[in-house]
């Protein structure tokens, strides 16, 4: 995140000089108010996470956990707007509510959670203590008992190595144990957490650990409620992204990689992965039809029908990387890097979900010296804008190729449709 502005320094100095008197300083003149800021936009921005209401369809929580800013914003018709509820100095992962009480809201911190008993109205902390830490981990709450939390994240095990961690706390956040993996490991985070609806006795957990160059990952699962852990999934030799376990038979589950989505229907002893090309980011399942499975990538979505053996691909009005999807009777919610979009058709096609949230990561922007208004941004992990009315209005641009982020835009002097462009990073 780059902030673009100018700064201005003036320094008046005065000298007075009386003779046969004292000399005597000008009365101070009071510093006028600084000017406020408004937020131009375009709206939508990084979401990290999303949750639905155990008491509504229409009302969910969005989660934009930027690095140490995080905000969390709410609808209650179904994506039509948005409200901000809260903002943190904090690093921010994950979000989930009760799923018994829809008005208990947790958030997965760098450190630990932040819990509100009132839909985000007040907010208290809990650590989960020395050498602990979230590190792009996951948060779930058990389905049938409120006060049992999970969370994933590392453990400072020597200052500088990190290994594997899983947390639970059985008092609604206030003390928690830790469960370390590979613990001689230099490096290493659980980065995907998945709890048995049927039976919440039963969890998945997998990320990654490195004792030296190479990196290898790991899948456990526990059928104690986190209590001991066994090694499952050797053959999937990628890092998992996401977990999902079947809602009524805790034998099946899926894995979602940057190389294709595995499935299980032996409580993880064995493996296949999808015919056809599909990766994920993030998973889900249609409540109504466990056979329907959706999964978020870049910009894109994947649909099954038969329970994750074939994928379907859906591009049609998305962008961003999908982080997070939610599934409700009748909508399906897709969470990215660039915003919100709901699909009413069953993900075939997909419309823009965020009016009201702002939280957009802007790294480039360019003024047009000859054309009063004309501004281009880049709207990172979303893509390029043009406004012709100084940013109260924006319009999307054709995406082009580039190494990574626009960097800088430097737009000629005397032509405003022609433009220079840095990427990289």
């Amino acid at each position: 995140m780059r902030r673009i502005g100018a700064i201005g320094l003036c320094l008046p100095i005065c000298f007075g000089l009386m003779f046969g008197a004292e000399a005597k300083a000008p009365a101070p003149k009071e510093r006028p108010a600084a000017p406020a800021w408004e937020a131009l936009g375009p709206e939508g921005g990084s979401i990290s996470a999303l949750t639905l209401s155990p008491s509504s369809p229409n009302e969910l929580m969005a989660l934009s956990g930027l690095a140490g800013f995080s905000q969390v914003f709410r609808t209650t018709n179904g994506g039509r707007s948005w409200e901000r509820r809260a903002t943190f100095d904090k690093t921010s992962w994950d979000l989930a509510f009760d799923p018994r009480d829809a008005n208990v809201l947790t958030i997965l911190t760098d450190t630990g959670i932040l819990k509100s008993l009132n839909k985000g109205t007040s907010w208290t902390e809990f650590a989960f203590g020395a050498k602990r830490f979230s590190a792009g981990g996951k948060l779930a709450v058990h389905p049938a008992d409120s006060d049992t939390i999970y969370a994933t994240g590392s453990y400072d095990v020597v200052t500088g190595k990190n290994c594997m961690a899983f947390y639970k706390s059985a008092d609604g956040g206030r003390t928690w144990t830790a469960v370390k993996f590979n613990a001689s490991s230099n490096s290493g985070a659980a980065t995907a957490l998945a709890v048995s609806p049927s039976r919440p006795s039963t969890l998945y957990l997998a990320g990654f650990f490195s004792t030296g160059i190479a990196v290898s990952y790991r899948m456990y699962k526990s059928v104690n409620g986190g209590a001991s852990w066994s090694v499952i999934g050797t053959e999937i030799a990628d890092q998992v992204n996401a977990l999902l376990v079947h809602p009524a038979n805790p034998d099946k589950v899926w894995a979602a990689t940057s190389w294709g989505i595995y499935r299980s229907a032996d409580g993880g002893r064995t493996w296949q992965r999808n015919d056809g090309f599909a990766f994920g980011y993030s998973l889900a399942v249609d409540p109504a039809n466990p056979n329907i499975l959706y999964a978020g990538y870049d910009k894109k979505c994947y649909k099954s029908i038969d329970g994750g053996v074939n994928w379907t691909e859906f591009v049609s009005g998305l962008f961003g990387t999908g982080t997070d999807i939610v599934v409700t009777a009748p909508a399906i919610y897709f969470g990215s890097t660039g915003g919100i979009y709901k699909s009413t058709n069953g993900g075939q096609t997909w419309t823009a979900a965020h009016s009201g949230i702002q939280a957009s990561v802007i790294p480039a922007l360019g003024v047009a010296p000859s054309s009063a208004g004309t501004v281009y941004i880049e709207f990172q992990a979303d893509g390029f804008y043009r406004s012709f009315s100084s940013g109260n209005s924006w319009q999307r641009l054709p995406d082009f190729y580039r190494c990574d982020k626009v960097l800088r835009i430097v737009v000629n002097p005397t032509n405003p449709d022609k433009l220079y462009i840095l990427a990289g990073g």
